[in-house]
């Protein structure tokens, strides 16, 4: 068993086409089971995500759908989102301290949010979300 935490404090820059844009933060707290030995081989994982973002919008039909509760480019402000998921990954050893872990996650994501130019609390309600995905090189000291 291993447990693994993060947070994340971002502003992107917006692109010319308005296809993804946020400021914000979010925290990531995860607790994984290895099939072998703790930083080796298979394992499975149970995390948890919370997030605000002062602004978030997007062209992309399938993120606006699932985290933007349809608005699209319109996007949405004062964001809250909390998701909780199931991950698999795999962590390879490359020698006594560096590895590569590669993993994916998903479960369900819940959002508050206001449209723009309104002050009414918007619900996503409970979503599936692709929440987690990644190739991290790592050290262990």
């Amino acid at each position: 068993m291993a447990f693994e935490g993060n947070a994340v404090i971002f502003n992107p820059w917006q692109n010319g086409d308005n296809s993804i844009y946020a400021n914000g933060w979010t925290g990531t707290f995860e607790a994984r089971w290895y099939t072998c030995e703790a930083f080796n081989g298979h394992h499975l994982g149970l995390y948890g995500t919370v997030g605000r973002f002062g602004e978030a919008s997007s062209n992309f039909d399938l993120f606006n759908k699932i985290a933007l509760g349809g608005h699209g480019a319109t996007g949405a402000t004062n964001v809250k989102a909390a998701m909780l998921g199931l991950s698999y990954g795999y962590y390879l050893k490359l020698n006594h301290g560096w590895g590569l872990d590669f993993y994916v996650g998903g479960g369900i994501l819940y959002a508050m949010y206001n449209t723009p130019g309104s002050t009414e609390v918007q619900k996503s309600g409970i979503k599936p979300s692709l929440s987690r995905l990644g190739v991290v090189l790592s050290y262990k000291f």
